[in-house]
């Protein structure tokens, strides 16, 4: 997977990563929330927006620049 959506349990957000992000690691990074990996941006984006969270980037890897 490229990109990684972590649907937080703890701050009800969905937040966009992009695999090799540290605060990701491929979706294996322990988190308190669900890792769901796309292989496409687009997909990743729809996926979050479609939690009804608030969606939002990764300030550190900024998954927006290479989707």
């Amino acid at each position: 997977m490229r990109f990684w959506v972590l649907e937080s349990a703890a701050g009800n957000y969905a937040q966009v990563h992009r695999a090799e992000c540290e605060h990701c690691q491929d979706g294996k990074k322990p988190q308190s929330g669900v890792w769901k990996g796309f292989e496409d941006y687009t997909q990743a984006m729809e996926h979050a927006a479609a939690t009804e969270r608030p969606v939002l980037q990764c300030a550190l890897c900024h998954p927006e620049r290479y989707g």
